[in-house]
């Protein structure tokens, strides 16, 4: 809940309705990019309304060695009175994110082979597994294995266009909604303040490039400008700007990559459906998720952390859990409540495993330009004990 949906709720009820029940768990607020906080629940709705106070203390979905491994996240979050199925928590640690990636289908064949277990209702699904990350640039590996293995799987997403991760990608989207609609005023004050531009005039978008006193930004306002209307540049233009890109920051670099490799994935299959092609049009398909390859809802689930808020699987995995992946580079770099939501995001991931969590992290990655960066355990996990996957 944000302050916008905090202050509808107050207008809602007015003076005459006091009949209200919230339901929430502070732990699980991981939203605060878009302006949500616990402290509507906890603070200002306690205030405005006095409620009765019931606290939840017990878990009824997951296994006892989920629950005490969520306990190490947060020690005061869980009760484990009254869990009845022991469950499994596994933390292991690969050499790279293509063994990772091996490990973990290859475990997912092991486990579905075994058809039944005391710890599972029913038999064991494809259905029943799911594989959760921090970002989804990280199933590229996992996604090739599953393919090799003839594992069906599936895209947990959120509708509408592609959401980038960079900062840089976010710039190019504002600039090419700028451009494909130059009466986009909402979006062009969006851009405006990414750049640090003061400027309340309506301006031309190749103008407003020469406005901030930043390369980068200026360079990706350009890439925008030089896109062709029918789309026939977007490709080229794009490979030839991840070619000439230098940004110190791996980890942005790598982000940014993986943002370019998005995109012109979804025009590939926008592409494919069309012989008259343009921006206006690709940027509908990608909003009504026309572009995404994966149609079927079938076999394991692979989704982002946040997408996958308030869904439960009986066997979880979560990849990539190395420091500046999880939690992200940016909120380390940051700190204060960006750290406390990326806590809370690790807690969300952990509780949505009902019987079997497997944690798995990488102690190298590849960078999309071929360079290997060593990696070490996420801060939130220095308190656990984990074992090395072989590579055999």
């Amino acid at each position: 809940m944000n302050n916008a949906q905090y202050q509808f709720l107050r207008v809602l009820a007015g003076d005459d309705f006091n009949n209200i029940m919230m339901v929430g768990d502070p732990n699980q607020s991981i939203f605060h990019f878009n302006g949500s906080s616990p402290d509507y629940m906890d603070s200002y709705f306690v205030r405005d309304f006095s409620p009765k106070i019931i606290s939840l203390t017990e878990n009824y979905r997951s296994s006892i060695a989920v629950l005490n491994a969520a306990k190490m996240i947060f020690p005061n979050a869980e009760y484990i009175e009254g869990t009845v199925k022991n469950g499994l928590f596994e933390l292991l640690c690969a050499k790279d994110e293509s063994i990772e990636a091996d490990w973990v289908v290859n475990q997912i064949s092991k486990i579905v082979a075994l058809k039944i277990h005391d710890d599972i209702e029913g038999e064991i699904t494809y259905e029943k597994i799911a594989i959760l990350a921090r970002n989804r640039y990280l199933f590229k590996s996992i996604e090739e294995n599953l393919k090799k293995k003839s594992i069906p799987y599936y895209y947990k997403m959120t509708p509408g266009a592609v959401k980038f991760e960079s900062m840089l990608m976010q710039i190019f989207d504002l600039a090419i909604r700028v451009k494909l609609n130059p009466k986009d005023d909402l979006h062009l004050q969006h851009l405006k303040k990414f750049l640090a531009v003061i400027d309340n005039s309506k301006i031309d978008l190749s103008k407003l490039a020469y406005l901030t006193t930043n390369d980068d930004y200026k360079n990706i306002i350009e890439l925008a400008v030089s896109l062709l209307e029918d789309g026939s540049n977007l490709k080229s233009e794009l490979t030839k700007y991840k070619q000439n890109l230098v940004v110190e920051d791996a980890n942005e670099k790598n982000m940014i990559f993986n943002d370019i490799d998005e995109l012109l994935i979804h025009w590939k299959n926008y592409a494919k459906k069309t012989d008259n092609k343009s921006l206006h049009q690709f940027k509908n398909a990608m909003a009504l998720g026309q572009t995404h390859p994966m149609s079927q809802h079938n076999g394991v689930t692979l989704s982002t952390i946040h997408t996958v808020k308030g869904q439960e699987f009986d066997i979880v995995f979560i990849i990539g859990m190395d420091d500046e992946t999880f939690p992200d580079y940016r909120a380390i770099r940051n700190g204060g409540i960006e750290i406390k939501q990326e806590k809370n995001n690790l807690y969300v991931a952990f509780t949505r495993s009902k019987r079997w969590l497997y944690i798995t992290w990488p102690k190298n990655r590849t960078m999309p330009w071929g360079d290997s960066k060593s990696r070490r355990i996420s801060r939130f996990l220095n308190d656990f004990e984990y074992s090395n996957i072989s590579e055999n």
